[in-house]
This record gives C-alpha cells, sequence and structure tokens, in this order.
C-alpha cells in the first residue's frame, strides 16, 4: 500500500531533478540529500500505518540489505503512468 501511494508522487519529480545535475558533486549533493529524506518519510510512512516493518527490517534498508532495486523506466515516468515495468 505505501510503495503504490509513493510511487504515485515520487518519480515524477525525477526526470526534472536529473536536468539540474551537470557535475558529479551535483549528483552525490543529489544523492545523499535523496537518501536523507527517503530513510526518514519510510520512517513516517512505517509509523503511520503501525510499524509494519521492524526495526531490523528498518536497518537492512538502510543498508541496501535483501532489498532488490525497482525495475523503473525512468524515461517512461509520467504524471500519469508515475512507473512501469
Amino acid at each position: 500500500m505505501i510503495f503504490e501511494d509513493e510511487m504515485r508522487h515520487g518519480p515524477i519529480h525525477i526526470p526534472e531533478a536529473a536536468r539540474k545535475i551537470r557535475t558529479g558533486e551535483d549528483f552525490l549533493l543529489a544523492r545523499g540529500i535523496i537518501e536523507s529524506k527517503a530513510k526518514a518519510h519510510l520512517r513516517l510512512r512505517n509509523e503511520t500505518f503501525g510499524y509494519p516493518l521492524t526495526d531490523k527490517r528498518m536497518r537492512e534498508i538502510d543498508d541496501g540489505m535483501n532489498i532488490e532495486p525497482l525495475p523503473v523506466n525512468y524515461l517512461e515516468v509520467t504524471p500519469i503512468s508515475p512507473y512501469s515495468v
């Protein structure tokens, strides 16, 4: 449920944000900001839904353990079709 909700309003911003990245430093800065915000937002949503994810699972997600990258075609992201496989 959280995934479907987030995918409706998050990825539509990817193309605009990507256009603003000009250097490797820009990329690293954007990556750090996105990681920080995403981790905080996941914790907020986890709380909102009554903590379905354990502290252990949250740490695993933070560390990239047992989690597959989303098969998102970033060139096809639109407000109508927020992600595609």
